[in-house]
């Protein structure tokens, strides 16, 4: 990674970042946080790169190892990009399944989340009751960013308040906006930052 020496260097390495954006059909993604980790999204991380390399896929679908997507309790998950199909506790062996409707536009009806209250089938993450009420701010971004890789946070906006802080050259200013934020520490005592 070049060293930035300023802002204006950031944002031409965000506009860069842009241009060469990803741009295959279809995202397959998983969660490679510590639970998640611990059930295996490795181990499906792995499958999935076999089978797009064996089939010829690598061109026409992407696959990224992402922050936490919130449902630990429901890992090693795999989200199918544009449909949002989440599938919950995949396995290695559910793979090629997954693949071959995504790439039709199926869903795999057995392997989606099915709500345990109602029994209802959830063909889209946002249908799941646990994400419904949710408005993800701090970890909004984690579910698309790959944590080991600075560019993908640059390219999702990372460092843009940092970029606005220095831009401004005004210590006070940034003073107030923290205390009008309301932010607090989270240490236990809640002191304001």
């Amino acid at each position: 990674m070049p060293r930035l020496s300023t802002t204006g260097h950031l944002r031409r390495l965000r506009e860069l970042l842009q241009s060469d954006r990803d741009r295959r059909e279809l995202h397959l993604t998983t969660c490679a946080e510590t639970a998640c980790r611990a059930g295996g999204a490795m181990t499906i991380v792995q499958a999935v790169q076999a089978y797009l390399l064996k089939h010829g896929l690598v061109d026409r679908i992407g696959v990224h190892a992402t922050g936490c997507h919130g449902f630990c309790e429901m890992g090693p998950t795999l989200l199918v990009e544009p449909q949002q199909a989440f599938y919950p506790r995949v396995k290695a062996e559910h793979v090629p399944e997954i693949i071959e409707a995504a790439l039709e536009g199926r869903h795999v009806e057995h392997l989606l989340y099915r709500d345990p209250q109602t029994g209802r089938i959830c063909y889209h993450r946002d249908e799941i009751p646990f994400f419904q009420h949710q408005q993800r701010t701090v970890l909004g971004m984690s579910p698309k960013i790959e944590a080991e890789r600075i560019h993908d946070y640059i390219l999702h906006g990372g460092y843009a308040a940092l970029e606005k802080a220095l831009d401004r050259g005004d210590p006070p200013w940034v003073v107030e906006e923290v205390k009008r934020s309301g932010l607090r520490g989270r240490g236990g005592g809640g002191f304001p930052t």
